[in-house]
Order: C-alpha cells, then sequence, then structure tokens
C-alpha cells in the first residue's frame, strides 16, 4: 500500500495471459541416415523422429560409428590400402555437434549391413515422412545421400528434389540443406560438379533449400580411431614384401608373416601332425611343395602350395631302423600367422615410413565429408548465440583443416 499517498479508489489492470512472445529455438535440424541401432530400451525408433541435444544422447540411442575393414596389397609396386564406409551419419553427427550444434531430430531408416553395405535411396526418402509430425523442426539433412554410387545418381537426385519438396511444399516451414555430389573422376571441374547438381535438382522449391560447396578435409577421424582388427593384409602382399626400400616395412611384416619350423615325426608317435590343412605323415614325408590335403587328386596348376619341405632329415638306430624324421618347413608368406594384429599394426605405425604415409592417406578419404553437417551446426550456433537476423557466414568451421576446392573470382 506504501504506494498510494492519498485515501480514494485505485484501479490497478493485471494482465491475464503470458508474454506474447515466447523463447524458443528456431533453428532445429532434421537428419535422416543409417545408424548402429535404433532404440530407447525396448523400443523400436527406426523411422521415427527422435530428439538428442548431444552425441551422448546419439550414441545412446543410435549407437556408434561403423565397423571399418581394410585390404592392404601392392599394386604398381606400392602399397596400397582399399577400404572406406556408405555410413557416414555418426561422423557427420560428430561435425555437428563441433561446430555449435544442440537440438536435433534423427530419423534412423535402417542399421549398418556388414554383407550388403550400400546407401538405399528409397529408404532415405521414405525417412522423411515421419517429419511431417513434428511442427518444430526446422531444417532437413541428408549427408548420406552423396554415398549413393554413381551408376545410381539419379536416386541422389529424387532425394533432393524430396528433400525440397517436403520444405517448401508440404511443410511450407522448413529449409533443406543439400550438398554437391562428389567428383567421380580426378578429371572433373569444379563446373561438372554444379551442372551435375543443377541438372538434377529440379526448378521447384528452390528457394526453400540452400546447397553448400565444397567440401571438407575434416579431423573428425584420428589414428587412435584405426586399429589392427580392421586391416586384412593379402598374402600377395606379404610375400612381395621384400620389394620395398623401406628396411622397418620388411622387417616387422617378415617377422609376423613369414613362418618357417621343424616338425619331427616318429613310428611310435606321432605318426601325423596337421599344419594348416596340411597333414604330415610319417610314411609319405618328402621334399617339395606342400599342399592342402583338399587339393589332393587335383592337377598341379589347380592347387594352391602352402609352402615346401625343404629338407627331411632321417634319424637311424644302431640297426638302421628309421627312428624319427625331422622336417624343416618354410611355409609361404601368410597374413593368417599374425595371431596379435594390434601389436602388428601398432609395430607398423610407429616405425615404418611408408606404412605412415598409407595411414594418412586412409585417414584423408574417411575424413572428406560434405559440409551440409556443419553448416546445420553453424545455423544453430548463429540462432542461439547472435540472432535469427544475423548470417550465418563468416563463422570458422571446428574440426575442418581445409576446403577440397580453393574458389575465387576467376574459379
Amino acid at each position: 500500500m506504501g504506494e498510494y499517498k492519498t485515501p480514494g479508489v485505485y484501479i490497478k489492470e493485471k494482465n491475464a495471459f503470458g508474454n506474447s512472445v515466447v523463447e524458443a529455438e528456431t533453428a532445429i535440424p532434421a537428419f535422416i541416415g543409417y545408424t548402429e541401432k535404433a532404440e530407447n530400451g525396448n523400443d523400436e525408433l527406426k523411422n521415427i523422429p527422435w530428439k538428442i541435444s548431444s552425441m551422448t544422447e546419439f550414441v545412446k540411442y543410435f549407437g556408434g560409428a561403423p565397423d571399418l575393414k581394410f585390404d592392404v596389397d601392392i599394386a604398381d609396386n606400392q602399397l596400397n590400402i582399399s577400404g572406406d564406409s556408405v555410413y557416414t551419419l555418426y561422423y557427420n553427427m560428430v561435425l555437428f555437434f563441433a561446430n555449435g550444434g544442440s537440438t536435433c531430430y534423427v530419423v534412423s531408416v535402417g542399421k549398418y549391413s556388414k554383407e550388403n553395405p550400400l546407401i538405399d535411396a528409397d529408404e532415405l526418402i521414405a525417412g522423411i515422412k515421419p517429419l511431417e509430425l513434428v511442427r518444430e523442426i526446422t531444417m532437413v539433412v541428408i549427408p548420406e545421400a552423396v554415398n549413393i554410387k554413381e551408376e545410381k545418381k539419379e536416386k541422389y537426385e529424387h532425394i533432393q528434389t524430396g528433400m525440397l519438396a517436403h520444405c517448401g511444399g508440404t511443410m511450407q516451414n522448413r529449409f533443406a540443406l543439400l550438398d554437391i555430389y562428389p567428383k567421380t573422376k580426378d578429371t572433373t571441374t569444379i563446373e561438372g560438379q554444379v551442372d551435375v547438381f543443377w541438372g538434377g535438382v529440379g526448378s521447384g522449391y528452390l528457394s526453400y533449400g540452400a546447397a553448400y560447396f565444397p567440401w571438407l578435409n575434416t579431423s573428425v577421424l584420428s589414428e587412435r580411431d584405426l586399429n589392427g582388427e580392421m586391416f586384412s593384409w593379402s598374402d600377395n602382399a606379404c610375400a612381395q614384401i621384400e620389394k620395398f626400400t623401406d628396411p622397418a616395412l620388411v622387417e616387422i611384416v617378415k617377422a609376423f608373416c613369414w613362418k618357417s619350423e621343424e616338425l619331427e615325426l616318429k613310428p611310435n608317435g606321432p605318426k601325423e601332425i596337421e599344419k594348416f590343412g596340411h597333414t604330415f605323415k610319417f610314411g609319405e614325408v618328402e621334399e617339395g611343395k606342400i599342399y592342402a590335403d583338399e587339393d589332393a587328386g587335383k592337377d598341379e596348376e589347380n592347387k594352391k602350395a602352402l609352402g615346401k619341405i625343404e629338407k627331411v632329415e632321417e634319424i637311424k638306430d644302431n640297426t638302421g631302423a628309421v627312428t624319427s624324421k625331422k622336417i624343416k618347413i618354410a611355409w609361404n608368406p601368410s597374413f593368417s600367422y599374425v595371431t596379435d594384429k594390434q601389436a602388428f599394426h601398432q609395430a607398423l605405425s610407429s616405425s615404418s615410413v611408408l606404412y605412415k604415409q598409407a595411414i594418412k592417406g586412409v585417414l584423408a578419404k574417411l575424413n572428406l565429408l560434405p559440409p551440409s553437417a556443419a553448416m546445420a551446426g553453424i545455423y544453430t550456433m548463429v540462432d542461439r548465440s547472435r540472432g535469427v537476423w544475423k548470417a550465418p557466414a563468416n563463422v570458422t568451421l571446428n574440426y575442418v583443416n581445409s576446403v577440397t576446392e580453393d574458389i575465387d573470382d576467376d574459379a
């Protein structure tokens, strides 16, 4: 009552409603792609938009990164490591949160497949429909669309047009973040990539989307993310390792993949010893090539040699009877002899210059990512820290070392 100075009748109005402007997030992207799992306890989350706000929550509901597998061989006198993964949503989510991303939705359209690891465009497109049920989504991102094989590139274009139709036609309140299809050849120019994009994106609802370019050389994965179980060496690589001048590479591979041993057979036992699919028998052993038992009866050209018996030494008693046979065996070099793949990988990584260079090439390929996920994070961060009136531009990208193309006025 202290504000009233004199007696009388006073009218004091009270607002019966809350503030007309309610604080709400303005940049909430929805990511569609493949995950290790899709579950909340016992509930299946496939094709269900699920809200998360951190990478920890992503791992909780959708699992971790895909299993990586690489084949090591020698081609054109060079150590060649081949292999990659088409399932890159996990890495794109890391890039999103590293660049300011927070609240978002994830739609898992399926789990990683080891037997047939392919991106199915129809499954990705089907993941767009459930987004209609969530009103607060403002952006749609499908970073794995660019991993569709070149022979099915028209499917990639269907995904892009489907995203635009959803944002501008169905919902009319959303924005699609698109990626340019990657180079299919080293001779492909920037103009060629852009022409491919324009040729497939169509002409409808273009104001409801943006395409970002070029791709990013990121640092999402490091050498710590690789281990020996991921690498499989061909027998050819093990056998021809002496072609290289890197002494550490040669010595380590020979130590792990080259094998020689001595066996002893006796008439009173052991009369037979089985090794790597071949049975050594006391009465039949002789110098020469060693073949698998399953190849017995085949022509010479259809047999695969496992190694060779270099020497058979007969031990006799005073009567001249053979009491034992000592066999010296040189097995063909093979990766199957490696029992500790992690130790093999670590030894090469710490000592071999050529192997280190090859691993850098593997990481460079894995870390090559499209920019849409990073830009979704920038949209979110700028809207949250500066406001919706600030354009998501002139912002430093985290986990990004460089871009794949230098673009200037002359490009």
